[in-house]
């Protein structure tokens, strides 16, 4: 995987994430920061039903 950066945007295709949740056949998000340790937060919308915007920390490498 690329080095992530605040600022890229981040396409998902049915991914299933450690925690259990999962994303739809397409979903996008865009990165607003790295933390360490692999870490980001991200930005999106239409996450858990939820219509408005807002920032979620995940580890990218636990999607499949």
């Amino acid at each position: 995987m690329e080095s992530l950066k605040a600022g890229d945007v981040v396409e998902f295709r049915s991914a299933r994430f450690s925690d259990g949740s999962w994303t739809g056949p397409e979903h996008t998000g865009i990165i607003t920061t790295t933390l360490r340790k692999g870490r980001i937060i991200l930005a999106e919308q239409n996450w858990a039903g939820v219509k408005k915007v807002h920032e979620r920390e995940f580890e990218p490498a636990s999607a499949t």
